[in-house]
């Protein structure tokens, strides 16, 4: 039975490889919250993969997309972890509703693990096709100058480093929602 002294909505932000979607899962279940990756609800809704949206339509029509499934959320009765795209949190009507109606936590991961995780799930990744490690890397470092401030917007920042269990992480996170003001 989920706590409801805690918030209802918990959005995980954080950079591409961050595992925003690795983690949300055991913790909603660990919370006892249901689970929504929002790339996933935006294939579900379009009917079209998110490779393909960027393709055939662009990223501003993924952004928009993106947008109407996060905002879709509120109307979602059951306790929820979200697992957001990386862009989510970076426009400033997706960050507010977020402040608004949940805890938003960043996953801070060192620019070297995600670059090792990206190089090897790349071909997944739209916004990547065609990049080597060296450009990855640059590429990364590049999202994190732009999309840092707004990710340390988050009521939480969780460091991870790549190496610890993942379960470990979920105890370690839950800890830290639970001891949030409701």
């Amino acid at each position: 039975m989920p706590d409801f002294s805690i918030a209802r909505r918990v959005y995980l932000w954080g950079l591409p490889g961050s595992g925003k979607t690795s983690l949300g899962r055991p913790l909603a279940e660990l919370l006892g919250f249901e689970f929504v990756d929002l790339d996933a609800l935006i294939e579900e809704r379009s009917g079209w993969s998110i490779p393909r949206i960027f393709e055939n339509k662009g990223e501003a029509y993924f952004r928009k997309l993106e947008e109407e499934a996060l905002m879709s959320i509120g109307d979602m009765e059951a306790p929820l972890v979200v697992a957001c795209g990386g862009g989510t949190p970076c426009r400033p009507g997706n960050n507010n509703f977020m402040q608004a109606s949940g805890i938003c936590v960043y996953l801070k991961v060192p620019l070297s693990v995600l670059t090792e995780r990206l190089v090897k799930d790349s071909g997944t990744r739209p916004l990547l096709d065609g990049m080597g490690t060296t450009e990855i890397a640059r590429w990364l470092a590049s999202m994190e100058k732009e999309r840092g401030p707004w990710y340390e917007m988050a009521d939480i920042l969780f460091e991870m480093n790549g190496k610890g269990a993942l379960g470990d992480a979920c105890h370690s996170l839950r800890t830290r929602i639970e001891q949030m003001p409701a």
